[in-house]
C-alpha cells in the first residue's frame, strides 16, 4: 500500500511556486499555474523512481485530481 501522505508530499514537491499548503487530494492539478508537460514527466517519473509503477499520459489526461492520480497507481 502507498502511503497517502508520502504520496501527496511527493506530488507537491514538483511545484516551487504555488502555494503547497493548499494542494490536497481534491486538488484538480491540471487547474494549477505551473502545470505543463514538463511537469506531467516529472510526475511520471517521481511515480516511476518511488513506487515502481507506470503512469502515462493517457493516466494523467483522464485524471482531474490528485486523489485519481493515487487511485491509479494503487490498480
Amino acid at each position: 500500500m502507498i502511503d497517502k501522505d508520502d504520496f501527496l508530499d511527493k506530488f507537491k514537491s514538483i511545484f516551487e511556486e504555488e502555494d503547497i499548503s493548499k494542494i490536497d487530494f481534491s486538488t484538480e492539478f491540471k487547474h494549477l499555474d505551473e502545470w505543463d508537460s514538463l511537469t506531467a514527466l516529472t510526475l511520471i517519473t517521481i511515480i516511476d523512481s518511488n513506487y515502481k509503477k507506470v503512469l502515462t499520459g493517457e493516466n494523467i489526461e483522464s485524471a482531474n485530481t490528485i486523489n485519481d492520480i493515487y487511485k491509479i497507481i494503487l490498480s
